[in-house]
């Protein structure tokens, strides 16, 4: 009797319970993972979390120094804060940049009660702290290096942007006055409205 030959087959190899299980929880942990990267969810515990705070805005400005010029000056003369005097200083006390409007109460003519002939009252505006003031948009007619005009019509006596930094948040006014030829003796004065926004 011939005998059948026995080919090598491969014995199917059987799969433990242990491995099923493994596989079953590797299949349902890497659905999750899934499920909770679609609804934006950390299985993991790690989260991030956020804390904001608005700070109010405060917008204030204050006069550090008031201007004068030194001793008397004669008829026709000509003199500034600058050479014989003190400029006015104004500080943003605020938290944020502003724009800052000047306006006088006087002009040349006002200031010295009717005496005119001859007669100049300027004003210019400068950083006090290096930096201060933005003039990037400075409206036309306002000059930061010469003097002009102070007339009490005027719209253009605006300072664009006034820092609120510390180290850099004040300017100066500067003031130039020619004495009319018929101005009267004694003191005279103006008054400024300073418009912080």
């Amino acid at each position: 009797m011939a005998k059948k030959s026995k080919r090598n087959r491969a014995k199917p190899q059987k799969i433990s319970q242990k491995e099923v299980t493994i596989l079953l929880v590797a299949a349902a942990v890497f659905s999750a993972l899934i499920i909770f990267s679609f609804f934006d969810a950390n299985p993991t515990g790690l989260v991030s979390g956020h804390f904001n705070v608005t700070v109010a805005s405060t917008t204030s400005c204050v006069v550090i120094q008031n201007a004068s010029l030194t001793g008397s000056v004669a008829l026709s003369s000509n003199t500034s804060t600058g050479s014989g005097g003190t400029k006015l200083v104004l500080e943003n006390n605020g938290n944020g940049n502003v724009s800052v409007n000047f306006s006088s109460n006087v002009s040349v003519s006002g200031l010295f009660t009717g005496a005119v002939s001859g007669g100049s009252f300027q004003w210019n505006f400068s950083d006090h702290e290096s930096n201060s003031v933005n003039v990037t948009n400075t409206p036309a007619g306002l000059s930061f290096t010469n003097f002009r005009e102070i007339n009490t019509s005027s719209t253009t006596n605006q300072v664009p942007q006034l820092d609120y930094n510390d180290s850099r948040d004040t300017l100066q006014v500067g003031f130039n006055v020619k004495v009319p030829s018929d101005a009267q003796s004694g003191k005279h004065s103006a008054k400024f409205t300073i418009t912080c926004a």
